[in-house]
């Protein structure tokens, strides 16, 4: 099973959503970012979210399933009259695999000690979601051992990728988050962009004795590239 923990704040309008499903074998997990500069963006990301999240009852563990999920949302948001786009990252936590599909500049990691696995890195950052042309790209199934990080760009744009990893593998879960976010204000603790983040991990991933030592050596990350 998974453990996880979810932050979500507007800098501004508060156009980023995101939502999560628990299933039998794990989780599935959103989120979306409206497009700011057109219509309809909170309302866009809120319906990419819904509509996914009723797909995970027919959750399969195949990352092709929500390539197609995602196409089909990029379809029926385009025929909403409001004419809004948004970004989508889905995730679906089956065991200790992940799989998924992504479309825009959301992103999903998988953070480790020994590293981070961008599951996102081959997505297509344009059409967004609600253009009508879409082209989700699939991502796993892939294990994971440490946490995940699933996450809209307030989060990937505004910190370093080192940054990130430190802050994700900072002690505790509700800890992480709460660092994830601090690292992305600014010296007047006001965020630069909207930000929705869920952070997960498997349940037993921290020991009190691991919990210490990865606190201590992401610290050191963090004060290493804070200097």
């Amino acid at each position: 099973m998974v453990s996880l923990t979810t932050r979500s704040e507007a800098a501004d309008r508060g156009e980023d959503r995101l939502a999560v499903s628990r299933t039998p074998t794990g989780a599935v997990i959103v989120v979306a970012d409206g497009a700011g500069g057109v219509g309809g963006a909170a309302i866009a990301a809120q319906f990419v979210c819904d509509f996914l999240i009723t797909r995970s009852a027919q959750a399969t563990g195949h990352a092709d399933f929500w390539a197609d999920a995602l196409r089909n949302v990029d379809v029926a948001l385009a025929a909403e009259s409001h004419g809004g786009l948004t970004t989508a990252v889905v995730v679906e936590v089956r065991g200790a695999t992940l799989c998924g599909a992504s479309v825009g500049d959301s992103g999903a990691w998988a953070i480790a000690e020994s590293g981070i696995v961008d599951l996102t890195a081959a997505q297509s950052r344009k059409p967004l979601v609600g253009s009508g042309n879409a082209r989700p790209v699939a991502f796993g199934p892939s294990l994971f051992t440490g946490r995940f990080l699933v996450a809209t760009d307030g989060i990937f744009k505004y910190a370093r990728r080192d940054i990130i990893a430190a802050c994700a593998l900072n002690g505790p879960l509700e800890d992480a988050a709460d660092a994830l976010v601090d690292a992305v204000r600014l010296p007047n603790r006001r965020l630069q962009d909207d930000v929705a983040l869920i952070l997960a991990e498997k349940l037993g991933f921290l020991t009190p004795e691991s919990s210490t030592n990865l606190t201590r050596s992401s610290q050191q990350m963090f004060d290493k590239h804070s200097r």
